[in-house]
Order: structure tokens, then sequence, then C-alpha cells
């Protein structure tokens, strides 16, 4: 059984959300049986803070620039955030043929280079990606 796991999601504590809350979980878990985990995650970028970041704590976790366009992922009520959400939207839509409110869109080259690097310095024996709700 693999010992040395790395564990990708572009949601996980202190960001909140469910996706973060369910590896959390899974992690403060595995971590209790043992395995070596390191997550790969991308910075939080919310004012919010997940209620499940001791769950998340003595874990190794490495983030990554959040490079979904901010004034989408969290807009503002003003005519200029506005204006900056309807522009972002339409350019999303013209780049993303999927769910272009997915918030790893842009986060492809970077995660890749990431894992590779993380891999080779830490040995990693298994990796497990993880991805929101694709409808």
């Amino acid at each position: 059984m693999p010992k040395k796991l790395l564990i990708v999601s572009h949601v996980f504590p202190p960001a909140a959300g469910i996706g973060g809350r369910r590896w959390a979980k899974f992690a403060k878990y595995l971590k209790r049986k043992g395995y070596d985990l390191t997550i790969l995650t991308s910075e939080n970028v919310s004012k919010s803070v997940s209620e499940w970041v001791d769950d998340a704590k003595d874990l190794k976790i490495e983030t990554l620039p959040f490079r979904f366009p901010k004034v989408v992922s969290n807009p503002g009520k003003s005519i200029l955030n506005r204006i900056g959400y309807f522009l972002w939207v339409k350019i999303l839509k013209l780049v993303e043929s999927g769910n272009y409110f997915d918030r790893s869109i842009f986060w492809k080259r970077q995660v890749q280079s990431e894992i590779s690097e993380i891999i080779l310095k830490q040995n990693i024996e298994c990796v497990i990606v993880t991805g929101g709700r694709f409808v």
C-alpha cells in the first residue's frame, strides 16, 4: 500500500467550500492511518475561512496562485465590479467550452508543473486529483 500521497484539490482549507471540507476530512483520517500527505491547492482569495481548518492542521499544504478572475469568484456591488464581471463572463465563455464558472480553468499549466516537481522531490507513490461536479 502506498504511504506517500499527494492530494490535488483546487479548494482546501483555509478556503471555504464543500469540496475542501470533504478532502480535509479524508486527509485528517489518512494522516491518522500513517500516510505521509502533501496537499496541493490554490490560494484562498475569499474573505471567509473554512470551518474545517482544524482538520487540515499539521498537513503539508502547497499553495498555487488563484488564476480565476477574482471579480467573477467574489463579485462586488460597485458599478466597476459589475462591468468587470460582465466582461470576464464573456471572455470565459469564449475560452471555455464547458463550465466557464469552474474556478480551476486557468490552473492547468501551473498545477501540472508543480505536481511533477512534488512527485520527484518527495517520492510520491500515489496522486489523488479532485475536481468539482461536472454537469
